[in-house]
């Protein structure tokens, strides 16, 4: 499958756009969701696999226990076996990563929590790009997405050329959604969610307004520096800015997938 990964800062508006493309989306046919290209990949992996199963694996039957057994239990060998298989091919950036974890003093919970969070999204890439490289599937929470906290944690004091050369050894996506803003928009925007504690971001909490402000003025540096990165690796990225009105974000957003499948279909 092609990824097509969102980047961008905290609060930013990814989820915002992301729900929105998912509302506007004509058919399934269009492209896929994370949880849409793991029913596939499940359910092409029961057929194979003639097991009775299959026959009760579909969307429409309201049997969602059976369902999430079904996803657990096929899934969680099929990640391993699938990022087993881009080892030789990761590994690069796999190693960069652990020596990050070897050389960290910190060791606190925050970025452990980072790492396992970092994992999970590169066994799903994995999956995607093991099955079905016609289809193209959007996700929100990214690998690229996952890289950056590690790296405003570990480089507190500054960007520096081992923090880039994660982004130039990370797997690539087959393109970007880069979804910009103001520091000053993004900062009013993370004020108004602390009111409402069920959207308040956890990595924000108990943070002065001054610190806020000079994280979110990192996070951009980050995300601009990813962009960079993926540009000159030839990864096609479009640069969306969340303060414009949402149907010339969703029109942007849909011209850059069309462009990217008859891509895909013409090589």
């Amino acid at each position: 499958m092609k990824r097509l990964e969102f980047i961008g800062p905290a609060g930013v508006g990814k989820s915002t756009l992301y729900k929105n493309l998912l509302n506007s989306r004509k058919a399934t046919g269009q492209w896929l969701t994370t949880k849409e290209a793991n029913f596939k990949i499940v359910s092409h992996i029961l057929s194979s696999r003639n097991m009775m199963a299959s026959l009760l694996y579909k969307p429409q039957l309201p049997i969602p226990l059976l369902t999430g057994y079904i996803n657990r239990s096929i899934l969680k060998s099929e990640y391993k076996v699938a990022i087993d298989e881009r080892n030789k091919e990761w590994n690069e950036f796999i190693f960069s990563i652990l020596q990050l974890k070897l050389n960290d003093e910190s060791q606190s919970v925050k970025i452990l929590y980072r790492y396992k969070w970092l994992l999970s999204r590169l066994e799903e890439a994995a999956l995607l790009e093991k099955y079905f490289p016609d289809n193209v599937v959007l996700i929100d929470e990214s690998v690229c997405q996952k890289i950056w906290p590690l790296i405003l944690s570990l480089f507190s004091n500054g960007i520096n050329e081992a923090g880039k050369n994660l982004y130039r050894k990370s797997p690539k996506p087959h393109g970007i959604i880069y979804v910009t803003c103001s520091a000053k928009e993004i900062f009013s925007r993370l004020k108004k969610r602390e009111d409402n504690k069920d959207h308040w971001m956890i990595g924000f909490k108990g943070l002065s307004d001054e610190t806020l402000y000079e994280q979110i003025e990192k996070s951009i540096q980050l995300t601009d520096i990813c962009s960079q990165v993926m540009m000159e690796r030839g990864v096609p990225v479009l640069e969306v800015n969340s303060a414009l009105e949402k149907n010339e974000q969703l029109g942007k957003v849909n011209s850059f997938i069309h462009s990217l499948e008859i891509a895909g279909n013409n090589a």
